[in-house]
């Protein structure tokens, strides 16, 4: 039996740099924020092209350090860290609102980091309206798949082995794939074109709305209306029989817009009043959401909400003063989801230590 070593890697190469080319430093973005990145002397390529020296793919740490050259970067999205081991160039990130630190590192097949990186200051401004939901894939032997853990509110499976499974569009999904190594998943069109795959570069992996992340065991993208347009199947790409079919509904989400607050700085220990606007989009009480709220920093703690105007709805009951902020529709309002409607909304707010 022959035993294949894995090539040697200088991880503090003299040459070679990484860097984000959006946004620029210190600036305002609403969410998502959208991130563009570049290697100069250095080649992006997906981590199932295998371990190279001088090769590897981009990690987004968000207000965490970079690791130490050959020290693993981990696989934890809500702790800010982000792989695209699909050798994406393109990153879209749901920030909480307020200033971030985002670092930028590369790091070869096995995650183990390079000592290049690049940082950028950004202001998120406004909350986050995507919908998340997870679940996980498990191998049944090599010939079929069983879906377990999932968010019956955003995936429904018709159960048993290679299940069919529905997405709805406008959500991001988070799906744990422990077998990964032995059986990568791919997701197919109807003709059998690769969308997004763990073993091969699928067409939408490079898209920045759908925001393709694959750290191995934890692979995660967005179903926009175009991805939810063509994906038709999931697939272990090395076995064939793991294979079941996937179908799509229109999203019920509501859509947040132009989120602002003023003051954007929230002054400690004192708080004070800001005012809130924002519009919303897909806002019902028939067909579609009638509820949603809106995420302060941790740290900070809503006293009292105060509805100023509203354009677009007749009334709609308090908020409820918490963090996030919750808001809901009266069931008497009816279908009002083909306008946006419009709010100025008066804070109290607190911060911590």
């Amino acid at each position: 039996m022959s035993v294949t070593a894995e090539p040697s890697v200088n991880y503090t190469p003299s040459t070679g740099s990484v860097s984000f080319t959006s946004p620029e430093d210190g600036t305002t973005k609403q969410n998502p924020v959208t991130f563009e990145m570049e290697a100069t002397n250095f080649t992006i390529e997906p981590a199932s092209s295998g371990v190279s020296d001088g090769a590897g793919h981009f990690h987004i740490l968000v207000d965490q350090e970079p690791l130490s050259p050959g020290e693993v970067i981990p696989n934890n999205e809500q702790n800010g860290y982000y792989h695209y081991g699909g050798g994406q160039t393109t990153a879209e990130l749901d920030l909480d609102p307020g200033e971030h630190t985002v670092h930028l590192q590369a790091g070869d097949a096995n995650h183990q980091a390079y000592e290049l990186s690049d940082k950028v200051s950004v202001t998120a401004d406004g909350s986050t309206s995507s919908e998340q939901s997870t679940f996980t894939m498990d191998n049944v032997g090599s010939i079929a798949w069983e879906v377990s853990s999932a968010d019956e509110e955003y995936v429904e499976t018709s159960g048993g082995e290679n299940p069919t499974i529905t997405l709805e569009t406008g959500v991001r999904y988070t799906i744990g794939n422990e077998g990964w190594s032995i059986h990568p998943l791919a997701f197919r069109d109807e003709s059998g074109s690769i969308l997004l795959s763990q073993s091969s570069e699928g067409e939408f992996e490079n898209d920045g709305d759908v925001n393709w992340s694959d750290s191995g065991s934890t692979l995660s993208f967005t179903l926009t209306d175009e991805l939810a347009s063509r994906i038709n199947s999931y697939i272990c790409t090395v076995h064939s029989r793991m294979v079941g079919q996937i179908e799509t509904t229109e999203s019920n989400t509501v859509n947040l817009n132009s989120v602002n607050i003023e003051p954007k700085e929230i002054p400690h220990p004192s708080g004070g009043e800001h005012t809130l606007t924002f519009a919303v989009e897909n806002l019902s009480a028939d067909g579609g959401r009638d509820e949603f709220d809106i995420a302060m920093p941790n740290n900070v703690e809503v006293s009292s909400v105060n509805i100023v105007s509203i354009i677009g709805l007749e009334s709609m009951p308090d908020p409820v003063a918490s963090n996030p902020i919750e808001f809901s529709v009266d069931p008497s309002a009816g279908d009002i989801s083909s306008s946006p409607v419009e709010f100025e909304v008066e804070l109290d707010l607190s911060v911590n230590e």
